[in-house]
């Protein structure tokens, strides 16, 4: 055994104990939520894929050739983490989710049986009943390409990666930057594995080795972010919850006539001009509550409300610097903002530059088009 298998080896050993470790940490807590007993469950079925898989891997590159039994052990535990991993997800994200008492059973059915086949019969990656040495199963000399050996790995990955589709979905409702982290890692825990285990499934073990490391990395990035963030658990229940409270606000509603609604407020009657404009004032024109007309700015535009207003009211500005003498005082207050400051600190913003520079930099270049249009027609 080579130094660079030998680390390889006792990488994927600590990842197994690290998931074992954590997931201890999850049971003994004092908070007994409903994810805390899925996430445990994700990390222990993980430890049972590194734990396993490492000590076949390590008597496959054993010079002694001494037999691994039952091997093939590992196999339904590629079936576990992405459930759980998702079902951690759900029951976070969804206060009322449940799992129905048949999908267990059925579960649970479904994990004995394959079990079952795979310490006793199946002939997985060449391996034979009455041979079970871990050799055949992780050794790609030694691996006869048949359909019936490379299957459940491939079959694994797909039924992975469907679960990371669908965690994928409840990332992109989250804008906490620590919960995006942790849903992040979760989601490339996910796909990566799910990827390198179909690989290792077509084209041999090497692949399957690189996702063995890869879900040691992962853990080791979890261990991290549950130091640092202790509470992100309920971080991302919060966020997730702001969430399904904006969708039920806005629910059957029209969204895009109301939008339409609004750019016509907006662009034609120019309502942002006026100073005393209010959130409130708006979605009453809209018929529409303060929060409602929010969360339909916030999820349709991808703004906020003052951001929207200020937009149209700097590009307002833009046109009267150019346009115009006015004084910038005079174009502050004729746009709708109430100071000077607050309309400087909103012109950079949107443009990167304060008013006198962007009025002098376009005035010039006018100057220059113009002048340049005259001698034409000379």
């Amino acid at each position: 055994m080579t130094l660079l298998v030998w680390l390889e080896n006792g990488f994927i050993l600590f990842g197994g104990f690290l998931a074992v470790l954590l997931s201890v940490n999850e049971m003994l807590s004092r908070s007994k939520e409903a994810y805390r007993f899925f996430f445990s469950s994700t990390l222990l079925s993980v430890a049972c894929i590194q734990l396993l898989s490492a000590f076949g891997l390590k008597t496959a590159t054993d010079s002694s050739g001494s037999p691994f039994l039952f091997a093939n052990i590992h196999l339904p535990f590629l079936f576990l983490p992405a459930p759980f991993a998702y079902l951690t997800i759900k029951t976070i994200s969804d206060e009322h989710f449940s799992i129905k008492r048949y999908g267990i059973l059925i579960g649970f059915t479904v994990f004995t049986v394959g079990l079952f086949f795979a310490v006793y019969n199946l002939p997985i990656l060449g391996l034979e009943r009455s041979s079970l040495y871990a050799a055949e199963v992780f050794d790609d000399k030694t691996i006869p390409r048949t359909w019936t050996s490379q299957l459940p790995y491939f079959f694994a990955g797909i039924y992975s990666l469907i679960f990371a589709a669908k965690i994928f979905r409840v990332l992109g409702q989250s804008q906490d930057f620590r919960v995006k982290v942790l849903l992040g890692i979760f989601l490339l825990d996910t796909f990566a594995v799910s990827i390198l285990v179909i690989l290792g499934s077509i084209f041999g073990t090497f692949f399957f080795r690189s996702a063995l490391l890869a879900i040691s990395f992962v853990l080791c990035l979890i261990f991290f972010v549950r130091s640092k963030y202790p509470n992100i658990s309920e971080n991302i229940s919060k966020e997730l919850a702001k969430v399904r409270y904006a969708r039920s606000r806005l629910e059957g509603m029209d969204s895009d006539s109301l939008i339409e609604r609004l750019n016509e407020l907006l662009e034609t009657e120019k309502i942002y001009k006026n100073d005393n404009l209010s959130l409130a004032g708006i979605a009453k024109e809209l018929s529409l509550t303060p929060h409602q007309l929010s969360e339909l700015i916030n999820q349709k535009l991808n703004l906020g409300f003052f951001s929207l207003i200020n937009r149209y009211r700097v590009e307002e500005a833009k046109r009267l610097l150019i346009w115009t003498d006015k004084t910038v005082l005079e174009i502050t207050y004729e746009v709708g903002f109430n100071n000077r400051s607050s309309f400087n600190e909103s012109f950079l913003k949107f443009t990167g530059a304060t008013p006198i520079t962007y009025r002098r930099k376009n005035k010039m270049s006018e100057i220059i088009t113009t002048d340049k249009k005259n001698r034409k027609t000379l």
